[in-house]
């Protein structure tokens, strides 16, 4: 060992004296790599290393490096010294081993698996002290209804219920057929001009006895009878020459026939005529008694034809 390791050795001799043990064996390491066949740099290793273990293999070393070194001995019996006194303390700190009896009665005394608290407390004779605590699982508390979200859904639904029922009533009620034959015809009625029922078998009788009158203008005959205020008469006469001549009808150079109280009105397109026939006393201008039956002397009777000439 050269003169500066020799210092080095020194200095970690008197550092393990000053109680810093950690610097003094990191200084003996580092001298053992330069020094790996110096028995006393081993020999200082042992009592610098934290780990008793590690210390017996630095002196194994130093025992196959110089076996008559004369401060091995100590070395040796110091180590057997620590050895001892780390086997009192741990044995000092160790918890006495509980009796077999007093072991078995602690397992015992554990609720086994799947072992609910009655069956426990029954298999180890203990009392609970309040019957609820043999439940094992307390019920959730039930949830209350919402009622007033429950109310609003069906005022909201009974809305729609009522709005759907209206949407389809004014859908029904704009799909029914036209009834009047003038207006399926695509021709002019007197906004005020109030329908009378015509039965089918009036229908019929009317159109035989235009055919035998006029077989001429039998080949299509289209009417319909109204009723109105007398008051009316001029207002209505004046709509249909209005509405006709837009149409391109035109009356004939004799457009009309007035006798009272009587008023006839005729309109020509083509082989097709229209004509507007009025009376004052409409009881006497119909010989159909379903038609007298449906007017009263202040209405005035409204006739209205169609025909197209073969």
């Amino acid at each position: 060992m050269n003169q500066p390791d020799k210092q080095k050795l020194k200095q970690a001799q008197a550092l393990l004296q000053q109680g810093r043990k950690a610097q003094a064996h990191a200084m003996l390491l580092d001298l053992s790599r330069n020094n790996p066949d110096e028995s006393a740099v081993w020999l200082w290793l042992a009592y610098t290393a934290d780990d008793l273990i590690y210390a017996g293999s630095y002196l194994q070393r130093v025992k196959r490096i110089d076996p008559h070194n004369a401060a091995l001995p100590d070395a040796e019996e110091w180590l057997a010294h620590e050895e001892r006194q780390r086997s009192r303390a741990e044995s000092s700190s160790r918890k006495p081993a509980m009796p077999l009896q007093e072991a078995l009665s602690q397992i015992e005394s554990k609720p086994r698996p799947h072992e609910t608290r009655l069956q426990h407390a029954r298999r180890t004779g203990k009392i609970l002290d309040e019957p609820t605590q043999l439940a094992t699982r307390t019920p959730p508390p039930k949830r209350r209804r919402n009622r007033s979200g429950l109310k609003i859904s069906l005022f909201f639904l009974l809305i729609y219920l009522v709005l759907g029922a209206l949407v389809a009533y004014l859908i029904a009620s704009n799909s029914k057929p036209e009834t009047d034959s003038l207006r399926r015809a695509g021709l002019p009625v007197y906004p005020g001009a109030i329908p009378l029922t015509l039965t089918s078998q009036d229908r019929d009788t009317l159109v035989k006895s235009y055919g035998a009158s006029q077989p001429e203008n039998s080949r299509d005959l289209e009417f319909e009878f109204y009723k109105l205020k007398k008051s009316e008469q001029y207002t209505a006469l004046t709509y249909y020459d209005t509405e006709m001549r837009k149409l391109g009808w035109e009356p004939p150079p004799q457009d009309s026939a007035s006798s009272d109280p009587f008023t006839l009105k005729s309109y020509h397109k083509d082989k097709q005529s229209f004509f507007v026939f009025t009376s004052d006393i409409p009881g006497n201008a119909s010989p159909l008694q379903s038609i007298r039956n449906q007017l009263s002397q202040d209405d005035l009777l409204l006739i209205v034809f169609h025909t197209e000439e073969i």
